[in-house]
């Protein structure tokens, strides 16, 4: 499965990870900073702590969801590290400002798919609807087929993509 980089492990954040783990996936993330209650969540969703940038290096896909303030900053860190791989931009800012994040972030070899997520913090096997996310982009790996494989599922037509993270 995938190895999956995740800025950071909030409520929501968390819980698609802990999504993203039921999966099998790999699902790092940045301790270095952190409060203890975000550890502890990490903790809970199964993800794996690393503040060494080569273990983000060899990410398939890096997903921030922070605070909508914290947007540039943390797509800077991941061109500072020199990532080269696909950046999931998931976080609830406006069209200009993804455009902004996007071109930066593309300037430096890193493809980005525009995300949102709609919902609210579920975790595995809770009888509530899971969150959903919706995604758009030029990156290939996008695709309905791809996504299927991470073990996601299809929830409407290209070019926006909805699926629930389940």
């Amino acid at each position: 499965m995938s190895r999956i980089g995740l800025l950071h492990p909030g409520a929501m954040g968390a819980s698609i990870g802990a999504q993203l783990t039921s999966k099998t996936h790999t699902v790092l993330w940045w301790p270095e900073g952190r409060s203890e209650r975000s550890a502890k969540r990490a903790e809970q969703a199964g993800l794996t702590p690393s503040s060494q940038i080569d273990d983000w290096l060899t990410a398939d896909y890096v997903i921030s969801i922070c605070p909508p303030d914290a947007a540039e900053s943390v797509a800077q860190s991941v061109i500072d590290w020199g990532y080269q791989g696909t950046f999931v931009e998931a976080n609830a800012i406006s069209p200009m400002r993804l455009r902004d994040i996007a071109k930066k972030l593309e300037a430096s070899g890193v493809q980005v798919i525009d995300g949102s997520v709609i919902g609210g913090p579920v975790w595995p096997g809770e009888g509530a609807s899971p969150p959903f996310s919706r995604v758009r982009g030029k990156a290939p790996t996008h695709s309905p087929r791809c996504l299927k494989k991470q073990g996601l599922k299809e929830g409407s037509s290209q070019p926006n993509l909805a699926m629930p993270l389940r």
